[in-house]
């Protein structure tokens, strides 16, 4: 009985904090972020063999 009251209360809160950024983004809080996957960082290139 207490873990399904622990899920509940984990999903609510889940809940309104995705209700609060849409929120905040409607109302210009906050930026909307990007869609899409994250730009890849730069990652040092490949060593190379010297001959």
């Amino acid at each position: 009985m207490l873990d399904s009251k622990l899920t509940k209360i984990k999903t609510l809160i889940e809940q309104k904090e995705k209700i609060d950024t849409q929120l905040a983004e409607l109302i210009g809080e906050t930026e909307k972020p990007k869609r899409g996957r994250p730009a890849k960082k730069d990652e040092p290139a490949a060593a190379t063999i010297e001959e």
